[in-house]
């Protein structure tokens, strides 16, 4: 039982992090796109700290979960949160590395309005893999936690 709760509160993070990475792709990003320059700097300088107040502990907190569960578990139970981890550790490789930098620069309107354009095609693209590794991430929990469920009728039924 205690594995599964784990397991089960362990994707709900995850699956809200992929959530808000869908919504950012899908909604965020196109209207800030369709935003002159100067409007995506404002937009950035009213909201942009919200956002990321929002999305970094949705991003720390599955690590923090998936890495236990990754602890706890065995077999390929074990190799599938393996997977979860490398895809969170990744995502969250590219929060320092790419996102905080570029987002600051917008937040702070340090960036010149003839970048911004051009940044926000980068951000996206990057946007899209992190999204993309959100949800393998999602897929291996839910595979694991399926797994580690399956063991468990086979372990009852035999014993």
């Amino acid at each position: 039982m205690k594995h599964k709760k784990v397991y089960s509160w362990t994707i709900s993070f995850l699956a809200l992090f992929a959530g808000g990475s869908i919504t950012v792709l899908f909604i965020l990003v196109p209207i800030w796109q369709s935003l002159a320059p100067e409007e995506v700097l404002a937009w950035f300088a009213n909201f942009g700290a919200r956002v990321g107040i929002t999305m970094v502990p949705m991003q720390v907190i599955p690590l923090i979960l998936s890495l236990y569960a990754y602890y706890i578990s065995i077999g390929i139970t074990r190799l599938r949160w393996l997977v979860t981890n490398i895809s969170n550790g990744i995502i969250l490789v590219m929060l320092p590395i790419y996102f905080l930098p570029v987002n600051f620069s917008f937040v702070n309107g340090t960036m010149s309005l003839d970048e911004v354009s051009s940044e926000l095609v980068t951000w996206e693209i990057i946007h899209i893999i992190r999204t993309f590794l959100t949800i393998i991430s999602v897929i291996f929990a839910v595979m694991a936690l399926l797994r580690h469920e399956n063991e468990k009728y086979i372990k009852a039924k035999s014993g």
